[in-house]
């Protein structure tokens, strides 16, 4: 069997032609990968600069809370001023009512007084 080598020749250059237009087609496809590889890192750069923006605004956010939380009364302290504040307005209740009672004595006292010298009056003007 013999083979045509003008055959072979020129199936050899239709390959090597495919070869060289597939080597451009990848070499151009291997240059848009780059080009989207270098716009994810450039996202992803500025995804992370931004959540580090965010972050960093909450970490300041926690830090204010913790700090205004340390001003805060703590159940006990505010129970104990309930306590106090209680037992002042009994003291002050139990003073109320003794003064306002003892206004009453003195007004029937003052009375009482009253009536006697009237009451001594008409007696001697009687006599």
């Amino acid at each position: 069997m013999t083979i045509d080598r003008n055959f072979c020749d020129e199936r050899s250059l239709k390959m090597a032609d495919r070869i060289a237009s597939l080597s451009e087609k990848m070499d151009e496809r291997e240059k848009q990968v780059n080009i989207q590889i270098k716009a994810i890192e450039r996202s992803t750069s500025l995804a992370k600069l931004e959540m580090d923006r965010r972050l960093e605004g909450m970490n300041e956010i926690r830090a204010q809370l913790d700090r205004q939380a340390g001003t805060f009364a703590t159940i006990e302290k505010v129970e104990d001023m309930r306590t106090y504040v209680m037992n002042k307005i009994d003291t002050l209740r139990d003073i109320s009512s003794v003064r306002t009672g003892s206004g009453k004595w003195t007004d029937y006292l003052i009375m009482a007084l009253i009536s006697a010298i009237i009451f001594g009056a008409f007696t001697l003007v009687k006599k």
